[in-house]
């Protein structure tokens, strides 16, 4: 006869105890104040996220949720988050109502499309195999 797993050990069917045990899980990663506490909250977030399946739609608000509501610097958390779930989904993947209030949004699409442009395999070269001057000033007028 198999003895029953210790009572810390069982998982929960309950929603709201799980909940609990992924937000004391975060906050036992720190408060998001230095560097490294921000990053593994950042990564536990998203992974967290990805864990719990479905769309993109719903895995990038979860997980942009999850980093920001913690008692620490959850503006450093969640744009560490953002980064990583964007990286990984695009910008497709946030809500609609959300990308719609950001300010700079042309610009910073046009910042993430060079990037991807300039950091991807067919990065843009002149004769000399060195990023061509236009390139370079696109962004000075």
């Amino acid at each position: 006869m198999r003895r029953p797993r210790p009572r810390s050990r069982r998982r929960s069917n309950f929603p709201a105890t799980n909940r609990l045990r992924i937000s004391e899980r975060l906050e036992s990663l720190g408060r998001g104040f230095t560097a490294p506490e921000a990053l593994a909250i950042a990564v536990y977030a998203a992974l967290v996220a990805e864990g719990k399946g479905g769309y993109p739609l719903e895995i990038v608000p979860r997980g942009l949720l999850l980093a920001v509501n913690h008692s620490g610097d959850s503006d450093s958390t969640g744009a560490v988050c953002g980064n990583l779930l964007g990286a990984r989904y695009g910008a497709r993947a946030v809500p609609e109502h959300w990308r719609a209030g950001v300010e700079a949004a042309g610009v910073i699409a046009a910042l993430a499309e060079g990037s991807a442009v300039e950091f991807g395999p067919a990065p843009p070269a002149d004769a000399y195999g060195e990023p061509p001057m236009d390139w370079h000033v696109r962004f000075y007028s």
